[in-house]
């Protein structure tokens, strides 16, 4: 096996470790800010917070929009770099096959598994509860107009940046094809 084969494996690894690192602190940030907001609440400390739940919510909101785009990046990079390996290591090999095999499994329906698609699900857990919990706890006082234009285009971002999570993160055979043309290239000049 290659050096560079073995770099692009743990790349891959990396990559993927860093989508569940984005989800644990997305979990911690989500529980960590909306538990400091209730103690606040209990406290009865002065200013109330209960007029704030929309920026708290919104705040939230965006952090998870943000980590959304960050888990989105991180799947497209994995694609490119299972691409390269596939073209540029497992079809001139004849003992590696990881990446080929896979998508085979894919193909035939045998692993359906999309951790975008959970990461999603999970990300979407937290955004609900980030509006539920806050608005909730001022038993349900509505806010006014412009905070709730606040917390409505927040919501608009999340779920803009859950489309490509869910549906663009994975354009492998296009990465393959370009991977494909740019080897054909290089041996032309050669």
């Amino acid at each position: 096996m290659s050096e560079e084969y073995q770099a692009l494996r743990a790349e891959i690894l990396k990559w993927q470790d860093r989508r569940f690192d984005l989800l644990k602190i997305s979990i911690s940030v989500v529980t960590s800010l909306l538990g400091l907001k209730f103690i606040v609440d209990k406290l009865e400390v002065s200013g109330s917070s209960g007029r704030l739940w929309p920026l708290i919510s919104s705040t939230l909101l965006w952090y998870l929009a943000a980590a959304n785009l960050l888990t989105w990046y991180a799947g497209v990079s994995n694609s490119i770099l299972a691409a390269y390996i596939k073209v540029f290591h497992e079809d001139e090999s004849k003992s590696v096959h990881w990446e080929t095999r896979l998508q085979k499994l894919k193909a035939e329906g045998h692993y359906s598994h999309n951790v975008n698609q959970w990461i999603a699900v999970l990300q979407t857990v937290l955004a609900i509860i980030c509006f539920a919990f806050p608005y909730a706890a001022t038993s349900f006082a509505s806010p006014g107009p412009l905070l709730w234009g606040l917390v409505a285009g927040s919501w608009t971002v999340f779920l803009a940046t859950i489309v490509p999570v869910v549906l663009l993160s994975y354009p492998r055979d296009d990465y393959e094809m370009h991977w494909r043309e740019l080897l054909q290239h290089e041996k032309q000049k050669s």
